[in-house]
């Protein structure tokens, strides 16, 4: 079993207008970026913990991230996405990343998206599962491309390893062809204050996600997200959003409205 593996993480304020170039994320390739990830309190460390446990080869074209800064140039994002579509085309049987969900390029809206759908086409048929942040604007070409897509819960971020581990515990169940499992994501027209998204003290972001947590409690349901979304980043995608994934009530691998 081979498993691609990569992190490319940034949260994109679009009205600073500093933009984002390479150097800003310090990327780490190939051999480095496994040495980089390996350890790290992150989603791609829960990856790699994962995948021995799976005996896999694993390939980690990259592991790069930035601090929340302006829009990210072309050529930077281009470096980052070309070196997982190469290991891709490479042949595997699955793909997991560790992204944001934030990421405004010079030519994308929706730079998650984009990487997702390049992926998709050169692998149609390879399980992708995906690790966001809790500040990720979630879009439907996002969603489309991958297979898992889970959450932080927390702000500020602790969970990012126990995130990963999640996104394995459901990638998991495709590699092993339990493919009965149906995801449905809600965006929500609503655009909330980062700095109220604190989930240490009471509020309304702690009350989504307890009950988040809560719905997790029943038999068929496997996980649920709630994103609370970055409005600094000025796009049609940006706000709220709720995503979940249960076992289709029909026991086949059903999406859209194929099941009740």
């Amino acid at each position: 079993m081979k498993l691609i593996i990569a992190r490319i993480s940034h949260e994109t304020n679009t009205f600073s207008p500093l933009k984002t170039p390479i150097s800003s994320f310090s990327p780490a390739w190939d051999a480095q970026a496994k040495i980089a990830a390996e350890g790290s309190a992150t989603a791609m460390g829960a990856f790699l913990d994962f995948a021995k446990t799976r005996d896999a080869i694993v390939a980690t074209p990259v592991f790069a991230t930035a601090y929340p800064s302006g829009i990210v140039c072309d050529d930077a994002f281009e470096q980052m996405a070309n070196a997982v579509v190469l290991a891709v085309q490479g042949g595997c049987d699955g793909i997991l990343l560790d992204l944001h969900g934030a990421m405004v390029t010079e030519s994308y809206d929706d730079g998650e998206g984009e990487l997702l759908d390049r992926l998709r086409r050169l692998a149609p048929g390879v399980p992708i599962g995906v690790a966001l942040d809790l500040h990720a604007n979630i879009s439907q070409r996002l969603v489309a491309n991958a297979d898992i897509v889970i959450g932080f819960r927390t702000y500020p971020h602790v969970d990012m390893y126990e995130t990963g581990e999640r996104v394995a515990r459901l990638f998991a169940r495709l590699l092993d062809g339990e493919d009965h499992v149906r995801n449905t994501f809600c965006h929500i027209p609503l655009l909330a204050s980062t700095l109220c998204m604190d989930t240490r003290t009471p509020g309304a972001m702690k009350r989504a996600l307890d009950a988040a947590r809560e719905m997790e409690r029943k038999d068929e349901i496997l996980a649920v997200s709630v994103f609370g979304g970055f409005p600094l980043a000025d796009i049609p995608d940006a706000g709220m959003s709720v995503g979940g994934f249960r076992i289709s009530p029909c026991g086949r691998g059903c999406s859209g409205g194929d099941c009740a």
